[in-house]
């Protein structure tokens, strides 16, 4: 199924028992576009992104990602669909400790089933050359600083060519000149 990369029509999502509702205006995100959600830590930046990713599930209205109602697929069809179609930046990267640079980038090909292919593998080296970290491919996130592992996360991100890419404060760790570049 195909459709603008998102949509949010009159979603309500409340944390239970915080009183902490977020209530975002309507968005219809056409294709190529670039959003960004700013405001005062807590305000609900990074819920929003976790019903767009359907993370979270609101309690009214209806978050449309890529045209598939998040609303209406169970835990494995959202599952499926980001590891698919959408790209994911969480603010703390969550790579894993135990895989090397590369292989965190590689993590989306791994969860889809299979060993990846020597293509895949090279989408994932360009994208770490592309993005400056060419150098820490075979070392662990331990070893790396903030903005090598925010980095890496953009490139798993990446690495799939999604039609969505969803991202909690990708260049928060990053100089402004390595921000431009990433963005």
């Amino acid at each position: 199924m195909s459709g603008p990369p998102l949509r949010f029509e009159g979603v309500r999502f409340r944390y239970p028992g915080s009183g902490f509702e977020l209530a975002p205006p309507d968005l219809l995100l056409e294709q190529g576009e670039q959003v960004a959600l700013v405001g005062p830590s807590g305000c609900g930046k990074s819920t929003a992104i976790h019903l767009a990713a359907g993370l979270l599930q609101p309690d009214a209205g209806r978050v449309l990602a890529l045209g598939e109602e998040l609303g209406r697929l169970d835990e494995d069809g959202r599952r499926r669909l980001r590891l698919e179609r959408v790209g994911l930046v969480f603010q703390e990267f969550e790579l894993l400790d135990y895989l090397d640079a590369r292989e965190n980038v590689l993590v989306p090909h791994l969860l889809a089933g299979g060993s990846p292919s020597a293509a895949e593998r090279s989408r994932a080296d360009e994208l770490l050359a592309t993005l400056g970290v060419a150098h820490v491919a075979g070392q662990r996130p331990g070893a790396l600083s903030r903005g090598e592992r925010q980095r890496v996360a953009v490139a798993r991100a990446l690495v799939r060519r999604p039609g969505l890419v969803l991202a909690d404060e990708p260049t928060a760790s990053l100089d402004p000149q390595r921000a431009r570049e990433v963005l």
